[in-house]
């Protein structure tokens, strides 16, 4: 929950603009709550929903042909929703990287993949490439947007910005093409980063 929400808001804008009668809609999931980052970040006033699935009572499962994940639990609203990704390149402590891809650990609500009732540990063990892809299948991103006017090096609570700044933002339908590109920019090789090699 670290997108700046000036971003967010130019975002929905231009989807308004080209489809005026388009619903727009902000979603996220955070063991920071939701509802408060949207606070704390700057959210609360623009004139979208805004949609913690953590409170959300209205979920379907997706059911696909995957291994790892062939049952997903996903809030409602992206159903039949076109998904834009925004998220922040940064590395990070156990994907090496994080983005648009790893971003959609947001989706699905916290209760059913947690056992402390804070981190969505079902995600992040034991295979973390194949839960990120399985998700991704669930629920593919339409248009992925990773926010790198600064960049975060080391980890994602306790890191610290770019020094320089990256100064750069990519933008892509495909999702892991886009991803790719933001890793090298920080400079990750994407097939060091398991959830980022080509199949």
């Amino acid at each position: 929950m670290t997108a700046p929400a000036e971003l967010v808001y130019i975002v929905g804008q231009e989807i308004i603009r080209r489809c005026p009668d388009c619903t727009v809609f902000v979603i996220e999931s955070t063991p920071l709550n939701a509802t408060l980052m949207y606070a704390h970040h700057g959210y609360l006033g623009m004139p979208w929903t805004l949609i913690d699935t953590d409170k959300l009572d209205d979920f379907y499962v997706s059911q696909i042909e995957d291994p790892y994940f062939p049952e997903l639990i996903l809030p409602r609203p992206v159903q039949d929703a076109v998904l834009v990704s925004i998220a922040m390149m940064k590395e990070h402590s156990l994907f090496v990287y994080t983005g648009a891809m790893k971003n959609l650990f947001g989706l699905p609500p916290i209760k059913p993949y947690s056992s402390d009732g804070i981190h969505k540990d079902k995600f992040h063990s034991p295979d973390r490439k194949a839960s990120i892809v399985a998700i991704n299948k669930h629920k593919p991103i339409d248009l992925a947007i990773i926010d790198g006017s600064i960049g975060g090096r080391r980890n994602e609570f306790d890191g610290e910005a770019a020094n320089p700044p990256i100064g750069k933002i990519v933008a892509g339908t495909d999702a892991l093409e886009a991803d790719r590109a933001a890793a090298l920019l920080l400079g990750i090789f994407p097939d060091e980063v398991p959830h980022l090699r080509r199949m």
